[in-house]
């Protein structure tokens, strides 16, 4: 299973090698138009250069997706994992029901989807159980890969790369374009088009779970 702590660490180094290379053509999973607006000139981004030591996630159930919804987990189960309007694993949108069923029809979890998160390798989504507790599902495509998580350590692992500055919020929410074009500025100034399609992710992730879950947590947010 791949990972999110695998992930961030992996996209920070491609984004020092690249950065260093100039502008590199590789086919991205999604292109973020930038907004062609400049960061404030009062608030410089307080980035942290390397990874702290990441929190372990502990994932609630893991596997591979084997046939389309049908996830066989890493103790030989197979479960069942609602699909999306988009008819996939991943691609819900905000407000689509998400469920966990066993093979008997016995629902695991069982939620609304908060919102997504597209990565460069693989996307995360944010779920509300119906019992109150925030859950993250991490689907990596290209292998399948397919785990749950509590929100609270997804949302931690991923702070530890941004430090949001307080400039940045507005209205409790962060300006994700603005915070995307500032971060990538002072990361990789020789690379930017391909840092904002990495960075954009972790910023929109950090998003729900300041705005929409409420999590605050590992989340460095600063003067």
């Amino acid at each position: 299973m791949r990972l999110l702590v695998a992930m961030l660490g992996a996209a920070l180094v491609s984004l020092v090698v690249t950065g260093c290379e100039g502008e590199e053509s590789v086919a991205p999973t999604r292109t973020l138009s930038p907004s062609g607006t400049p960061a404030s000139q009062q608030v410089t981004p307080a980035l942290t250069p390397t990874l702290s030591p990441t929190p372990e996630l502990h994932p609630l159930m893991s596997g591979r997706e084997t046939l389309q919804g049908i996830v066989t987990t890493d103790t030989g189960e197979d479960i069942r994992v609602s699909l999306s309007k988009a008819g996939g694993t991943w691609r819900f949108e905000s407000g689509e029901r998400w469920q966990v069923t066993r093979a008997d029809g016995t629902v695991i979890m069982s939620g609304t989807v908060v919102g997504e998160a597209l990565q460069y390798e693989s996307v995360f989504g944010f779920v509300r159980l119906d019992d109150g507790r925030a859950i993250a599902y991490e689907f990596a495509g290209e292998w399948g890969d397919w785990a749950v998580y509590p929100a609270e350590e997804v949302c931690r692992a991923l702070g530890q790369s941004i430090e949001v500055p307080a400039g940045y919020i507005k209205d409790g929410a962060i300006e994700e374009e603005l915070l995307v074009e500032a971060v990538c500025r002072e990361r990789a100034p020789g690379a930017l088009q391909l840092c904002r399609e990495k960075t954009d992710g972790e910023v929109r992730a950090l998003a729900i779970c300041l705005a929409d879950l409420g999590i605050k947590e590992g989340i460095q947010i600063v003067p």
